[in-house]
């Protein structure tokens, strides 16, 4: 999850919660922690937002003293209510909504499935206490209704909404990505294979793999010089395919000048090339013509 971005809440199954009306009260030692604003840094010329460390260790710090004191259960789907006290030893002054939010948050997944069923809140902070700490009481109340149930539009299986998340349509994120992948899913056009274009790939992807965009955009053919089946690009179909450039020097007729390669015309250099004979007579005479107009 990345950082800036608020946690959904996790969604259970319609099932009897045995814990459902569960009272509790536990103690916090240590001075009370706030909710802090999420911080933000520049990282390769872009700027990420983190949350506080500390401030995540002290809401983790609250979740296992109310699971020490509760034990672990399903959280409860009625509505709640919280009573907090907090002794702080310090004389810095902060705001007590940034107490309140932080304790919120440590019992969200844990006393309750969503913050919208705390409807009852009391808080009070005490300065300069000797022994800091901070007292949670956790009761139930009858003002919340109850949650309706709701079949996740792609495996079916029925699950609990409330007020703040009544846009949900998929019982967990799982199902969620499946769903989307399930949408976004084409066949490949040369093997017929069912692959998922990644989302930077471009949106008219026809093949499952570049091996298949190869083979659908070659053709085999035979050779012009040997007849050897040769697998080349559609492109090259046009012009005349040979399996090697051996095969393509061999089945040229005439030199570049228009000589003829027969037995006689016809050198062979120790690379393999065919040479024609005039040409390299010609050109002989004229470098040893060249020479002698040189030393005049």
């Amino acid at each position: 999850m990345s950082a800036g971005k608020k946690r959904r809440p996790a969604v259970s199954p319609i099932v009897p919660d045995p814990v459902e009306g569960v009272e509790v009260k536990f103690v916090i030692p240590g001075d009370p922690a706030t909710k802090r604003r999420h911080r933000a840094a520049v990282r390769n010329g872009k700027i990420h937002t983190y949350s506080d460390p500390k401030m995540i260790a002290a809401q983790r710090n609250v979740s296992n003293h109310y699971l020490q004191e509760r034990g672990i259960g399903r959280p409860g789907t009625k509505g709640f209510g919280v009573e907090m006290h907090f002794y702080v030893g310090t004389k810095q002054r902060r705001d007590v909504d940034n107490y309140v939010k932080l304790v919120l948050d440590g019992l969200t997944g844990l006393a309750w499935v969503d913050d919208s069923q705390v409807t009852e809140i009391s808080a009070k902070v005490h300065h300069r206490s000797g022994n800091p700490r901070t007292e949670v009481h956790v009761y139930p109340t009858d003002d919340y209704p109850d949650p309706h149930g709701r079949d996740c539009v792609h495996c079916g299986t029925e699950f609990r909404i409330y007020n703040s998340t009544n846009s949900r349509k998929y019982c967990s994120k799982e199902c969620m990505v499946e769903a989307r992948m399930a949408r976004n899913v084409k066949a490949c056009e040369h093997c017929g294979e069912s692959f998922y274009p990644k989302p930077n790939q471009k949106a008219g992807l026809k093949h499952c793999s570049a091996e298949c965009r190869h083979a659908a955009n070659s053709v085999t053919t035979p050779c012009e010089g040997c007849g050897v089946l040769v697998t080349r690009p559609k492109s090259w179909v046009k012009k005349a395919v040979y399996c090697t450039k051996d095969c393509f020097n061999r089945s040229k007729t005439h030199c570049p000048q228009g000589h003829e390669y027969t037995d006689e015309n016809t050198y062979v250099c120790p690379q393999g090339r065919r040479n024609c004979r005039t040409c390299r007579t010609e050109a002989s005479r004229k470098r040893r013509a060249a020479t002698r107009k040189s030393q005049l």
